[in-house]
């Protein structure tokens, strides 16, 4: 026989099993809802959406090139970045994943060039965290992602948070630039503080 009392008893235990298990795992329930992060929407690549995190290499239709003849253009000066020490290229292959970030990796001491050498990607980056901070993490709530044309590149600032590039249905490859050693001894990896995923 249909009880709505008993109903309601059983939702409300159910609830209350959800929640305990959820102040379980993570510690308080405070911590679970702020785990939980809209889905992000991609915005274009420009040099005032990126102005925070680093550079765009692009080429300009309005801007003069600083040489030309019949058979080349070339523009000077479209970024800058300083590095005393060898610089260290390498190439960096990506295969097609879920669209989602559930930590990032961020180099302390030097500035990075991502080159697409195949299709456009997306690039998903949150801003420095001091880099004396031995439990330093990226903020979840500053995450940016930003669609990257094949026809542009990135200079990332030091200590930039970033996730491996995001690509379509192929496997992408990709020209990495940054000092020399970095790979090995300035490039760390964390998960977002309270264990949040971001999706997009």
């Amino acid at each position: 026989m249909y009880n709505p009392l008993q109903m309601r008893k059983g939702w409300l235990f159910s609830v209350f099993v959800a929640s305990l298990l959820a102040v379980t795992e993570s510690g308080s329930l405070a911590a679970v809802e702020e785990a939980v992060i809209p889905p992000l929407e991609p915005v274009p690549l420009t040099f005032r959406s990126f102005r925070e995190f680093g550079q765009v290499v692009e080429t300009s239709d309005t801007a003069k090139p600083t040489s030309e003849s019949a058979i080349h253009k070339y523009w000077a000066g479209v970024a800058k970045t300083r590095i005393h020490e060898n610089i260290d290229f390498g190439l960096l292959l990506v295969k097609p994943r879920d669209r989602q970030v559930a930590e990032m990796r961020r180099h302390a001491k030097s500035t990075k060039l991502l080159v697409s050498l195949r299709e456009d990607y997306i690039l998903v980056v949150a801003p420095p965290t001091p880099s004396s901070a031995r439990r330093a993490y990226p903020d979840s709530k500053k995450v940016k992602v930003f669609l990257v044309a094949k026809d542009q590149a990135v200079i990332l600032n030091k200590g930039v948070w970033h996730a491996l590039p995001f690509v379509g249905s192929k496997e992408g490859l990709f020209l990495v630039a940054y000092r020399d050693g970095t790979a090995r001894g300035d490039s760390s990896e964390k998960p977002f503080k309270k264990g949040e995923v971001i999706k997009f």
